[in-house]
């Protein structure tokens, strides 16, 4: 087999990552990737290039709906930079994200006091254009665990942020979907583009 390169170019070992720490993304078919055009352009998959980090994507399709033994499992994870929540659109209800929530926070919290935890609320969905009850569900659960997250930091917990999800594929966000729902490229790019930021200063002991 040949293989071309430019003259200039050398080959060489990877310098690998600046830390064993790790990026942990729990979260729902979205998170996975799930109708991704391949598995590099799931939204984690492209924050891992921007970030010197190992990025651990813990998307479930169908089946994130934020249970305790998971919390559990998660918190087992050795050195995490950062825990980013991502499931609020596997939840069967608000009131389920209610029961959920506090207590993933809890148990993963009562083992890593000062890892910071980003809550991020679900992305904009086509069918919310004509569907009030979508948008209004959608608008009750952002708002909960926006207040959720607001508690904790004022209780102390300083390490917690929220970022709002309606963000991440900006105003055209009918067009960065394969089917109203699942992100397509376009779309993980645009999700990617718009976390780096924040990404950014959460990791920023590990990539200065």
């Amino acid at each position: 087999m040949w293989i071309g390169i430019e003259p200039s170019a050398s080959v060489a070992h990877s310098p690998g990552f600046v830390s064993d720490k790790r990026v942990l993304i729990y979260g729902t078919s979205i998170t996975h990737g799930a109708c991704a055009s391949r598995p590099g352009m799931a939204y984690p998959n492209i924050l891992s290039r921007m970030f010197p980090l190992e990025f651990v994507n813990l998307g479930f399709s169908g089946n994130a709906q934020g249970e305790p033994e998971l919390a559990q499992i998660i918190s087992e994870i050795p050195d995490p930079a950062l825990l980013i929540l991502d499931y609020e659109g596997n939840t069967p209800s608000t009131e389920r994200l209610r029961e959920t929530l506090p207590e993933f926070i809890r148990i993963f919290r009562s083992r890593y006091a000062e890892v910071p935890i980003l809550v991020l609320s679900q992305i904009r969905l086509a069918k919310e254009a004509f569907d009030v009850h979508m948008f209004r569900q959608r608008e009750e659960r952002k708002q909960f665990q926006q207040e959720t997250v607001e508690r904790l930091r004022q209780s102390g917990d300083h390490h917690i942020h929220f970022f709002n999800g309606e963000e991440l594929l900006g105003l055209e966000y009918g067009e960065c979907t394969v089917d109203g729902i699942h992100p397509s490229d376009l779309g993980y790019k645009r999700m990617s583009e718009a976390l780096k930021p924040l990404l950014e200063n959460l990791l920023r002991p590990y990539h200065n």
